[in-house]
């Protein structure tokens, strides 16, 4: 049987008091009280504050999530200019995370150039061990160019495990402020990204955080 407690919703951030991120995170211990999931943000400073360092944080904090809850069956990283728009609506009832075949659930960010965009991804328990992987190779060319982290996943981890990860449609779960917004309504969860500071913070002031 699938619980709320075989979730764990992980985020961090770099510097941690900046408006839309306080945010943003707020959204997210609201939506995990909500619905009974593990949330874990990972306050403890990076080894570096290099862009590229900033982007392979994501793996080292999921491992961190993952000490904290062992028992946790799925890690749903979201970026730091994430934010939940439908509080009601679980996760689960928006993507299938019954099928132990599958290791990662990802998400394309058409019309971008990239063939995914990270910024919210679900790793199996099962996959920590390429989330390390991919945090061992930050410092190696090319995988320490831009784009980083999501490239290292895409064009190195990928290829070894095929047949175990999907590529979705970002509509839902990766809804990305701007070139997505006619899909901004329904949207669980809404990504700010390619978006200047100024404009992130504004953009999340619309985030409801009642009660």
């Amino acid at each position: 049987m699938f619980e709320a407690k075989d979730i764990c919703f992980v985020s961090s951030h770099y510097p941690l008091e900046q408006y839309y991120a306080q945010r943003c995170r707020k959204s997210f211990e609201k939506y995990t009280n909500k619905h009974g999931y593990h949330f874990f943000y990972d306050e403890d400073l990076p080894e570096s504050t290099e862009t590229h360092i900033l982007h392979f944080k994501r793996c080292v904090s999921i491992e961190k999530a993952s000490i904290k809850y062992p028992d946790t069956k799925w890690f749903v990283w979201v970026d730091s200019d994430v934010y939940v728009n439908k509080y009601d609506l679980p996760v689960e009832s928006q993507i299938d995370l019954t099928d132990t075949n599958i290791l990662y659930h990802l998400f394309h960010e058409n019309p971008w150039h990239y063939p995914i965009n990270t910024g919210v991804k679900f790793v199996n328990k099962d996959a920590l061990q390429y989330e390390k992987l991919i945090w061992e190779n930050r410092n190696t060319d090319p995988w320490s160019s831009f784009p980083f982290e999501q490239k290292t996943l895409y064009e190195f981890i990928l290829p070894q495990i095929p047949d175990k990860y999907i590529i979705h449609d970002p509509y839902m779960l990766n809804c990305i402020d701007g070139p997505h917004d006619a899909y901004k309504k329904d949207a669980l969860f809404i990504h700010l990204c390619g978006r200047s500071e100024d404009k992130k913070n504004e953009g999340s002031q619309i985030i409801n955080l009642d009660e």
